[in-house]
């Protein structure tokens, strides 16, 4: 981390351990296009096909021992085929990753914007 002191105008550099780190390596949601993924963006809008009900949340920690939260919950309740998370429109999904020394906790959060559902003919 790099810090720069207002008042003599230095830059200091101070080493942060890597059990501090609250970062996300991967973050990507199937049938769900976020853009580009960088692990200090913690705000998305996802958009989607009217047809799609349920997307894939793959998410792992930058560093390997921090623990990371995604939610809503797996609607399968399967963990073995990966993170299921219902999406209709406005469906907020979060991805929480606390450090392994539980020093730093970062949000990664998604907001989808899915097609609206078109029901009947169109009105004329």
């Amino acid at each position: 981390m790099y810090v720069v002191d207002a008042h003599d105008d230095r830059v200091y550099r101070y080493d942060m351990p890597a059990s501090s780190d609250a970062r996300l390596a991967e973050f990507s949601l199937s049938n769900v296009d976020i853009g580009g993924f960088v692990s200090f963006k913690t705000e998305y809008t996802g958009s989607t096909g009217r047809d799609v009900a349920e997307t894939t949340v793959q998410a792992s920690a930058m560093h390997p021992g921090a623990n990371v939260v995604i939610s809503p919950a797996d609607t399968d309740g399967d963990a073995s085929n990966g993170h299921q998370a219902a999406v209709q429109q406005d469906a907020v999904i979060t991805v929480t990753v606390m450090s392994a020394d539980r020093s730093a906790t970062r949000v990664y959060r998604v907001t989808v914007e899915a097609e609206p559902l078109q029901v009947g003919p169109p009105l004329r």
